[in-house]
């Protein structure tokens, strides 16, 4: 609805424009070509930025390949081991199961990545791939405050 909106309205300015441009005063004409000018510079400033975009993500493949990320999930289980250490010496078994769960998640999502480069994934895959990667950041938070609070 809002969206049909949003056209109707977009569709009422090119026409009433472009009357104006034709057929208006010259304060109308004015007006009119003040309007295709700022439409025209929003536009250069769109598709400039979508090609700072492309760049950006061409670069981050190229590092992808080179394997700029692969430290990261590591790194993440380093944290881990290194919670479940803590969890085991405040003997909180809840906490230890917990983070077993976050590394079972960490190494399958470790596997994934290593078995297909960026380019393999659909739409869909990439999505609950992002899913997946902020669940994985949402549940090490929640076990991160969990594990200070008890720490205290």
């Amino acid at each position: 609805m809002i969206r049909s909106l949003i056209k109707f309205g977009l569709l009422l300015v090119v026409v009433v424009v472009g009357y104006n441009l034709i057929f208006g005063t010259e304060e109308e004409k004015a007006q009119s070509k003040e309007i295709i000018s700022k439409g025209k510079s929003v536009l250069t400033e769109v598709f400039d930025f979508g090609k700072s975009a492309i760049n950006l993500l061409q670069s981050e493949k190229g590092k992808f390949d080179e394997g700029k990320y692969d430290g990261d999930l590591d790194k993440l289980g380093d944290i881990f081991d290194q919670w479940k250490d803590k969890a085991e010496d405040l003997k909180d078994s809840e906490l230890v199961d917990k983070i077993v769960d976050l590394e079972r998640t960490r190494l399958s999502l470790e596997k994934e990545f290593q078995e297909k480069s960026p380019e393999g994934y659909d739409q869909q895959e990439q999505e609950q791939l992002k899913e997946d990667w902020e669940k994985l950041l949402f549940d090490t938070e929640k076990v991160m405050k969990n594990m200070e609070a008890k720490e205290k």
